[in-house]
């Protein structure tokens, strides 16, 4: 689609005059940012891109009261009364531009153009950890450990399942004895070798990503009044190959910080609390991969001639250091809920095993009177 050069000369224009963020987006997104502000001049009208945001909005309309559940859990703890750049942040997320292309209007009318930095950033950071992205990332994670688990089943990632199950017969385990020692057997074999760790890593984190980026720009291209699945594809082929790159980058540092923490017994002191805590744990591992995921959408930005400067590049990093945290969220707190739910579950069938001996008991005591009575 063919963009007139007075458009062209419109929106460099709004590139140099307006708010940092509009060089974070090209041609086609910018002006239906600025169409949706009514800020196009007719010398610069874009007559098919006009007709496209048209199509869009005409499928979009319905009313936001009819979004029941969705509109009143999609936000959290973002209101009318909460700080503008929180209210951004929840127009930005997954669930708030859904919520848009649902019912044709952001659900909250904020002027970001006299954004500071901090502010920006603190909207681009908040907006991972709405409802809809989390579940997002969650379904994508749920994913990659499913096929994670597959790949040790099948012994691509070397014999750690055989190693595994040889130490456990060793001890004379067997059951549920053998089947936990087993799970954590192989962690500890994979966690001694820096490139499975790498590889189990990116296994994990591609589906997430994929998923999370596929959603996120087949949205966005719909509000834009643009071809949907081909945004979807783009999507979900970047977040695939920058997942298994950042997890792969996350797994290795994980390796070498359970490493650290193996020689120190899990008790590391001075420089090694520091390596095994900062530069290689959950801190370490959020700045590597953000800096990577950065490296890639910014060098595709200057691949389409756009200007970066330090604003840019500090707003697209602390955006990416949202977005990862966010995923380490997701991944910690299936861990814990899985272990927690595993937990749970073995409790309940304790209890109800407990208590179906009691029941019996109790009811072979009342035979036992009744017969007595006779």
């Amino acid at each position: 689609m063919p963009i007139p050069q007075q458009t062209i000369s419109f929106l460099n224009k709004a590139r140099q005059t307006g708010p940092s963020t509009y060089n974070m987006f090209n041609d086609e997104q910018l002006y239906s940012i600025l169409n949706r502000k009514n800020q196009i001049p007719e010398s610069a009208i874009w007559k098919e891109k006009d007709k496209q945001i048209r199509t869009s909005q005409g499928l979009s309309a319905r009313p936001q009261q009819d979004l029941g559940f969705f509109a009143r859990a999609a936000d959290w703890f973002v209101n009318e009364d909460s700080y503008d750049w929180m209210k951004a942040g929840y127009n930005r997320s997954l669930g708030g531009m859904t919520e848009q292309l649902i019912s044709g209007d952001q659900r909250y009318n904020v002027d970001e153009e006299d954004f500071t930095l901090l502010q920006d950033i603190g909207a681009s950071l908040i907006s991972f950890f709405m409802p809809l992205d989390l579940l997002t990332l969650g379904a994508g994670s749920l994913a990659g450990k499913a096929i994670a688990g597959t790949a040790v089943k099948k012994g691509l990632f070397g014999n750690a399942l055989k190693e595994a199950s040889k130490a456990g017969a060793k001890k004379g385990l067997a059951g549920k004895a053998s089947d936990d020692f087993t799970k954590q057997a192989i962690a500890k074999v994979l966690s001694n070798s820096k490139v499975k760790s790498a590889l189990i890593g990116a296994t994990r984190q591609a589906p997430a990503l994929a998923l999370y980026e596929g959603a996120v720009e087949g949205v966005q291209a719909r509000l834009n009044g643009e071809d949907v699945f081909p945004a979807i594809a783009k999507g979900v082929f970047h977040g695939g190959v920058m997942g298994a790159i950042t997890g792969g980058i996350g797994g290795g540092m994980g390796a070498k910080q359970a490493q650290i923490l193996a020689q120190t017994k899990g008790n590391p002191i001075g420089l090694d609390k520091i390596r095994a805590y900062g530069i290689y744990g959950m801190p370490g591992q959020i700045a590597a991969e953000s800096s990577v995921f950065s490296i890639s959408e910014l060098g595709h930005k200057l691949a389409s001639g756009e200007d970066l400067d330090a604003d840019s590049i500090l707003r697209t990093f602390a955006r990416n250091v949202g977005l990862f945290s966010g995923l380490k969220l997701v991944h910690k707190g299936l861990g814990k809920g899985a272990e927690t739910g595993g937990k749970f579950w073995k409790k309940t069938g304790e209890f109800w095993k407990d208590t179906e001996k009691e029941y019996v008991k109790r009811k072979q005591a009342e035979k036992d009177a009744m017969d007595g009575l006779e």
